[in-house]
């Protein structure tokens, strides 16, 4: 009953819905997949966890904090930001940490989001000496973007090639099935090309700086480091923003 079917290519809609119907039970008219209203938000933690593991060659290490949900108006601003930040070889993670340093062999930042909450995270993996100085480096790229916000450039190249990628997606079927039953589930509704590339395009350098000044915050980040770290210790006063 918590069961959608999506299908993307060259289909006909009323067999499907036969089928759906011969094999899933779609009597209950009752169902509903819009999500009961929540009584409480969900609790964070932002803890500091340093995991020795001697025989990892490469160090693993996670900087994460809270995000905005699934369907709140401000993912496409939220999707511009992590862009800007961690997406891809010129995004500022990857340029200051890994092209102009060589200090990690993987950098990005990436979001996975709820419909009542999201987290946000940047991943590093480098060489056990390194991390604390990419530790240092990331929270100074997250502190630079909440003082001084993104460039005009930046955030126009970010609008070009997320725009560029949605369409792209049209022309794989399972990347358009997907995203079919995504929306459904997520949303209610089916949000067309059109609508998501109107929003892209509508996101200011207001609504980025805005996204990192409330979700980017000293007491909410939580850290973790796993690998041969030889008594790493990183206090909180480290990752102050």
């Amino acid at each position: 009953r918590n069961i959608v079917v999506a299908c993307a290519g060259n289909v006909e809609h009323a067999p499907i819905v036969e089928l759906a119907e011969k094999f899933f039970d779609s009597s209950n008219s009752a169902f509903s997949l819009q999500p009961s209203p929540l009584e409480a938000k969900p609790k964070t933690a932002a803890p500091i966890l340093i995991k020795p593991k001697k025989n990892l060659e490469q160090a693993h290490l996670i900087i994460a904090t809270p995000w905005i949900s699934a369907i709140d108006e401000r993912r496409y601003a939220a999707s511009l930001l992590i862009g800007i930040l961690g997406d891809g070889n010129s995004s500022r993670l990857w340029q200051t940490i890994r092209e102009k340093r060589g200090l990690a062999y993987s950098v990005g930042a990436s979001a996975t989001s709820f419909q009542d909450c999201g987290v946000f995270s940047i991943y590093a993996g480098c060489s056990p000496e390194k991390v604390a100085e990419v530790v240092d480096l990331s929270i100074t790229e997250l502190k630079k973007i909440k003082q001084k916000g993104v460039s005009v450039e930046e955030l126009n190249l970010m609008k070009e090639q997320t725009a560029a990628s949605v369409l792209l997606g049209l022309e794989d079927s399972s990347v358009r099935a997907a995203n079919l039953a995504q929306m459904e589930i997520t949303h209610g509704r089916q949000i067309s090309v059109e609508e998501t590339l109107a929003k892209i395009e509508a996101v200011s350098l207001e609504n980025v700086q805005t996204i990192a000044l409330e979700f980017f915050q000293t007491e909410q980040i939580a850290l973790a480091a796993l690998g041969n770290l030889n008594g790493l210790k990183i206090k909180r006063e480290r990752l102050e923003i």
